[in-house]
């Protein structure tokens, strides 16, 4: 079954020990959590869409390969409750904020499943090891058979160089 988890971004950016400490600006950070919610997510058929409070240039939305990232106003939250409320098959739908008062129970009300960012990022990494392919063989680089320097390109734009 295909569900959609719904994720307050910078409740999920705030809760992450990696990218709190990371050196980038707000901005810079926002695009790692993205870049890195969409690798992690790549081919396992569920839907992402992560809500930003306002301006970037509120009301806008962004589709990315597997993630939908909108910009809310007034704020996250508000955006939630709606969609919330208007969610229909219940089963579908899943809450991601630690937000536990005004989303987390108004979810749970109503039907619908909710977890906290740190659940979330660690439910989602730990699917993450036990889903990678074992690899026997690698080749003269150490890379996987049939690995790519635009592979190497693609990681490093999504995890950094370090």
């Amino acid at each position: 079954m295909s569900r959609l988890y719904l994720i307050d971004g910078y409740n999920l950016l705030h809760q992450i020990p990696e990218l709190t400490q990371e050196t980038l600006d707000l901005e810079g950070r926002r695009e790692h959590l993205i870049n890195r919610l969409i690798s992690m997510t790549a081919g396992r058929g569920n839907k992402i869409t992560v809500v930003f409070d306002g301006p970037r240039s509120t009301g806008s939305s962004e589709q990315r390969p597997g993630l939908k990232v909108i910009f809310a106003a007034p704020s996250a939250d508000h955006y939630m409750r709606y969609v919330i409320a208007a969610n229909t098959d219940r089963r579908d739908l899943v809450i991601v904020s630690s937000d536990r008062k005004d989303i987390g129970n108004y979810a749970r009300i109503c039907g619908i499943e909710w977890m906290t960012s740190t659940e979330f990022w660690e439910w989602l990494s730990s699917k993450m090891q036990l889903n990678q392919p074992r690899i026997d063989k690698v080749n003269e680089r150490g890379a996987p058979p049939g690995w790519t320097a635009r592979d190497d390109d693609d990681l490093i734009n999504a995890f950094g160089d370090d």
